[in-house]
């Protein structure tokens, strides 16, 4: 029986189904967790894997719109990668910034695909 169905009945009617509308319920509950939250799950987790790889000379982009270059990192527990590490990013031509490695949005340095540097050659040429 359709939700549109279910919805139409009058008070009145004689009712389906009585797991209907608990297995519609159970289903959007399923669509929603692999439309929503498991893309969010997946992206999280790629971000940690990411700032756990931070290392010296990297190009990021922090959650503030800042563009640097990392100088040092500086973690709280030696040998643990922490959201509370503190790094230090170079900005334009002497100035330093003391960040913490959870405001790293994205690492710049590596992550343009071969297919967009292939694009974007051919976009200079014109």
């Amino acid at each position: 029986m359709s939700l549109l169905m279910i919805l139409a009945q009058q008070p009145g009617q004689a009712q389906g189904d009585p797991f209907t509308l608990p297995m519609i319920l159970v289903g959007m509950g399923v669509l929603f967790w692999l439309m929503v939250l498991r893309p969010a799950q997946r992206q999280e987790q790629q971000r940690r894997k990411n700032l756990a790889a931070l290392k010296k000379n990297d190009d990021v982009v922090t959650s503030a719109g800042i563009l640097g270059t990392v100088v040092s990192i500086k973690e709280k527990t030696p040998g643990a990668v922490s959201d509370e590490d503190e790094v230090v990013l170079r900005i334009e031509d002497n100035g330093r910034l003391r960040i913490l490695r959870s405001a790293i949005v994205r690492i710049r340095s590596g992550d343009t695909p071969e297919s967009d540097k292939k694009t974007a050659g051919n976009d200079a040429g014109k």
